[in-house]
């Protein structure tokens, strides 16, 4: 922070070149010597050629800073750094690592596959329509404060386009067709027709011609999605080398231009709360599938199971889960709400005219690119070999009964992790939880770091048979608080962990070594974990919301909950959800 100018009107670029030669720099060496790194904004006078040159002759460092922003808001430097290091120049395969997944619990509506499916595409495209017109109702909390819309941006008509050293987000403004994979095909599904967007009947007519299309896949067509979930570096080239031309170029650029990709699911899906393998083997296909059957790379996958089932598979560099969460309950809500069934599990109404029927795509694939299929194969079944996947259908108690206690919901959560932890492994680990930025512009994430004095006290009385059992309730208040306070400090800018991150990346751009860095960032996260708000919307923000009633046996509008992967000291892999 320098001493405050005055300037008389508008600056030009010689008042400007003149206040950093004769004001700038001489207080800067002063007060931080030589190396201090200058921050600016990408005004245009900031960006003429003998400004850079100043620069340049008096060997000032530039901060860099994204061209398509005029603006000094650090959140969106933090957002550009994060979503560049963390996702696109991340080379792991995106399968389990980086993807994540929802489910459907609610009571299902109807058992017809194509139905469901036709519904949810409508509901969709509803949602898509809503936000180009900027129409959408914005997410609030207390119905006052709006959060950050800037993620729903690239929810449609997007695609993660595999590079060598760093993958690109492609957006396209608009699309107007989907593509559908059903038992190892790929479908171009039109939306429209005449400019007009199908409704629901005409898009289950649409999907049951796929499923009485008794073709059979072409060879290394069942299992080409498999590349998707390679290394990216590899997936890369070979997305260079064998769909660069012809007939498998055009292919992968009608599913890559797809506003989403639909997976119609050969195989029964559900849930019950006395079989808890159902449920495993509900979040095992829409976490992974089959290792093939998802394409990674779209913004997101919808999966509809043989008997109607609903998941979302969402590639995680364009957003976080909330925005996700957002779009499945408004079209949950629309779809039992509005659309709805008739009697026999069909979509409502009559085909008034024949739809446009849905393009098989085809492929000619080069004998070297059927091997890497197979080869990406073995690699997808071999991640999914490693992942240990447990769902818990809990029923006992909710939200309603923690809060009686006085503690915060997420918070009790934390704590019982933290307990459970320190049970399994006999020690207390650095444990990472993600809280929202969304109250800043273009913020992502921030750490939230649960492990306490506060709830190790809880932890270590709990099996304390000396201390009584009002005695740790208090103590689980009190980690409670604790924990919800830090949880509100970072939600409002003062967490430290992106902070970190920004001097990280910042240390390699200037090749600094710094041993607090290393040791900081050395330490791994034992216990990562992140919850999920049961509802986005309050009631009245979206009119097409379905907000169940007290006497409701399902609660849960999109199928979205807590979701928590453990990585203990023994370096096996588990994840619970």
């Amino acid at each position: 922070m320098g001493p405050l100018i005055r300037i008389q009107g508008s600056m030009h670029k010689f008042q400007y070149e003149d206040t950093l030669e004769n004001r700038m720099r001489p207080y800067a060496l002063n007060s931080l010597g030589r190396g201090f790194i200058f921050q600016q904004d990408n005004d245009l006078k900031h960006r003429y050629k003998h400004i850079q040159n100043l620069f340049s002759r008096r060997h000032i460092t530039l901060l860099d800073w994204p061209s398509q922003s005029p603006d000094l808001n650090i959140f969106e430097r933090v957002t550009d750094w994060w979503e560049d290091y963390v996702y696109l120049r991340e080379r792991s395969p995106l399968l389990v690592y980086s993807n994540w997944y929802g489910l459907d619990y609610m009571p299902l509506p109807t058992t017809n596959q194509v139905a469901r499916a036709a519904n949810f595409i409508y509901a969709a495209l509803t949602f898509r329509k809503l936000l180009n017109t900027q129409t959408l109702k914005p997410v609030t909390i207390q119905d006052f404060i709006p959060l950050c819309a800037c993620q729903y941006e690239r929810m449609f008509n997007t695609t993660r386009v595999p590079d060598v050293k760093k993958d690109r987000l492609v957006h396209l403004s608009d699309s107007q067709h989907i593509v559908v994979y059903h038992r190892g095909r790929y479908y171009k599904v039109l939306l429209y027709n005449k400019k007009h967007l199908l409704k629901p009947v005409d898009l289950q007519w649409q999907l049951q011609q796929i499923l009485d299309d008794s073709s059979v896949p072409a060879s290394g067509e069942h299992h080409l999605a498999a590349l998707t979930a390679n290394n990216r570096t590899v997936w890369a080239n070979a997305r260079t080398t064998y769909f660069s031309k012809g007939l498998s170029k055009a292919s992968l650029k009608a599913i890559e231009d797809a506003a989403f990709f639909l997976v119609l699911y050969d195989e029964d899906l559900d849930f019950d709360p006395k079989d808890p393998s159902k449920l495993n083997k509900f979040s095992q296909a829409i976490l992974h599938g089959k290792g093939y059957s998802l394409w990674l790379d779209k913004s997101f996958n919808i999966v509809v199971s043989k008997n109607g089932r609903l998941g979302c598979n969402c590639e995680h560099s364009w957003c976080d889960s909330p925005i996700m969460t957002h779009f499945w309950e408004f079209c949950i809500g629309m779809e039992v709400t509005q659309l709805k069934y008739t009697e026999d599990g069909n979509t409502v109404g009559e085909l008034e005219e024949t739809p446009p029927v849905p393009i098989r795509l085809k492929w000619d694939l080069h004998p070297e690119c059927l091997d890497l299929v197979r080869s990406s194969t073995r690699i997808a079944s071999d991640i999914i070999a490693e992942v240990d996947l447990q769902v818990l259908y809990h029923s006992d108690y909710g939200k309603n009964f923690i809060k009686q206690r006085k503690v915060s919901p997420d918070a009790f959560v934390q704590m019982v992790l933290q307990l459970a932890y320190y049970r399994d492994a006999r020690c207390f680990n650095l444990t990472y939880e993600a809280a929202m930025m969304r109250l800043f512009r273009e913020g992502r994430t921030e750490t939230v770091r649960p492990v306490t004095r506060e709830s190790c006290d809880f932890v270590l009385s709990v099996d304390n048979p000396d201390i009584s059992v009002k005695e740790k309730l208090a103590f689980l208040q009190r980690a409670c608080q604790k924990h919800q306070e830090s949880y509100m400090n970072v939600m409002c800018g003062k967490g430290v962990d992106r902070h970190i991150f920004c001097l990280y990346i910042l240390s390699k751009h200037l090749d600094v070594k710094s041993h607090f860095l290393k040791e900081v960032l050395g330490e791994p996260w034992r216990l990562s974990t992140s919850q999920e708000a049961r509802t986005i919307t309050r009631r009245g923000q979206a009119s097409t919301i379905f907000v169940p009633t007290r006497k409701a046996k399902h609660r849960l509008t999109g199928g979205f909950s807590s979701t928590y992967s453990w990585c203990p000291p023994s370096g096996t892999v588990r994840l619970k959800c």
